[in-house]
C-alpha cells in the first residue's frame, strides 16, 4: 500500500450510529468529534475523510457544527453541504489600543543555530507565541525556511509563516521554493501557507495550479484548498 499523507498524526473524529459517541453497534450515521482537547488540522482531517473515503464509499455528508478554541478570538463553524466543506471563521474583535510588537528575546534567536533539532523546533515554537508581530520574527522564519538542513525545522517554519497570515506576504519568495522540496510535508505546510498568507499574484496562482497537480498526495490535497481560499 502507497504512501498516504494526513494532516497529522491521528483523527479525533469518530463513527457514531445515533449522535452520540460510543461503541457503534449499527451502520454508522454520523462522524463527531471524540471530545479529547487540542484536535489540531480539524477541518483538514474533516475535508480528508470526506475526499478519500465517504465520497468514494457512497456516503453523503450534511451538517453545521461549531467550535471554540482555547483563545476567545478562535471560534467558527464547520459546515458540509453534500460533502463540500465550508470553513466560517468569526472575525477577532479590533484591539481598542494598538501596542508595539514585543521584540524576539536574543537567547531564543541564538537556539535557532543549535545543533540539536529538538531545541531548534522549541525555539520556532516559543518565538511565534512570544513575538508573532515583530518583523524580526518573520526575517527568521524566512531565513530558517531556507537554510536549515533539517525538514521538521523547515517544517514548523513554513507552518509558523502560514500562521502570521497575511503579514508574512513577504515570505512569499521562500515559501514558493519550498513547494520543490524533497520532503513532502515540508512542501506541503508551504502550500498551506500560501493559502493562509492570501497572496493572490498570478505568480502564486499559478504555482498553486502546478502544485495542484503533483504526484505528491499531500501537496496535491493543500494546493486544492490554497487555491479555493484565493477565490
Amino acid at each position: 500500500m502507497g504512501y498516504v499523507w494526513v494532516p497529522s498524526s491521528h483523527t479525533q473524529y469518530e463513527a457514531a450510529a445515533d449522535g452520540t459517541t460510543g461503541p457503534v453497534t449499527r451502520a454508522p450515521r454520523f462522524i463527531e468529534w471524540d471530545g479529547w482537547q487540542g484536535f489540531p488540522h480539524f477541518d483538514d482531517w474533516l475535508r480528508l475523510l470526506i475526499e478519500r473515503f465517504l465520497a468514494p464509499w457512497g456516503y453523503t455528508l450534511n451538517g453545521r457544527v461549531t467550535w471554540q478554541g482555547e483563545d476567545e478570538e478562535d471560534r467558527g463553524a464547520l459546515i458540509v453541504t453534500d460533502n463540500v466543506l465550508t470553513v466560517e471563521r468569526e472575525d477577532a474583535p479590533e484591539e481598542l489600543e494598538e501596542q508595539a510588537p514585543e521584540e524576539p528575546p536574543p537567547d531564543l534567536l541564538e537556539q535557532l543555530k543549535h545543533a540539536d533539532v529538538a531545541v531548534r523546533r522549541e525555539a520556532i515554537a516559543a518565538l511565534v507565541s512570544i513575538a508573532p508581530d515583530h518583523r524580526r520574527t518573520l526575517e527568521v522564519l524566512r531565513a530558517v525556511l531556507r537554510e536549515d538542513a533539517h525538514e521538521w525545522v523547515r517544517l514548523d517554519a513554513a507552518e509558523a509563516l502560514g500562521g502570521l497570515g497575511a503579514s508574512a506576504r513577504e515570505a512569499t519568495p521562500e515559501l514558493l521554493r519550498a513547494l520543490e522540496d524533497p520532503n513532502e510535508p515540508v512542501a506541503a505546510a508551504a502550500v498551506w501557507s500560501l493559502g493562509e498568507i492570501g497572496n493572490p499574484s498570478q505568480g502564486v496562482r499559478e504555482a498553486l495550479e502546478r502544485a495542484s497537480r503533483s504526484p505528491r498526495f499531500g501537496v496535491r490535497f493543500r494546493a486544492e484548498e490554497a487555491l479555493r481560499k484565493l477565490q
